[in-house]
């Protein structure tokens, strides 16, 4: 939830962008996702949900962090590329984990487990803005000192660091994880 948040920040009050140019760029994020739908059945059946969750989280947290550098001379078509591959990779690793997440419940069990990953996801959307927030105010250093690009690089950074955390956990998904699910042969890992 940091990015959102954030972007819309670091384009208009730190870069001096305007309202429509700050948002015709950040529409990236969501032309990512929307790219990312109809391929990403496709990938994970043929790479499997723990090397996808891997991969995925990798570039994700890196993606995130790469905000942290964009300054006035950065070109605009790098930005937009950025944070289309950063919208069709956080796509690809929601999928995958909101997939793999349900493959072993029982079906009455479904429900309940989808309802609590509704209010677990908004609880994070929440936590991630609420830690954007602060680690601006951190980079600030209190006071009324001016949000430049430079005041955003620890806010980026940070929410890069935490979005890696989810790495491990990934990696230690068995090799045919969500395999009857997603439709791959479990037999190649």
């Amino acid at each position: 939830g940091a990015t959102p948040f954030l972007l819309p920040l670091l384009f208009q009050v730190g870069l001096g962008w305007g309202p429509l140019e700050a948002g015709l760029v950040t529409i990236g994020t969501g032309m990512g996702a929307f790219a990312c739908k109809p391929v990403a059945p496709a990938l994970i059946r043929r790479v499997g949900f723990r090397k996808t969750l891997v991969a995925s989280n990798l570039l994700t947290a890196a993606l995130t962090a790469v905000p942290a550098f964009f300054r006035a001379g950065t070109p605009i078509p790098f930005i937009i590329g950025t944070l289309i591959f950063s919208g069709f990779m956080r796509s690809l690793q929601f999928t995958a984990t909101n997939t793999v997440a349900y493959a072993d419940l029982p079906r009455e069990s479904v429900s309940n487990a989808s309802t609590l990953a509704v209010v677990t996801q908004q609880m994070a959307l929440s936590v991630g803005i609420s830690f954007g927030g602060l680690m601006l105010h951190v980079a600030r250093g209190g006071g009324d000192v001016r949000l430049t690009p430079d005041r955003f690089l620890l806010p980026f950074l940070a929410i890069g660091l935490v979005s890696s955390l989810a790495g491990p956990l990934f990696r230690r998904l068995p090799p045919d994880a969500g395999a009857h699910i997603g439709g791959r042969n479990a037999a190649r890992g």
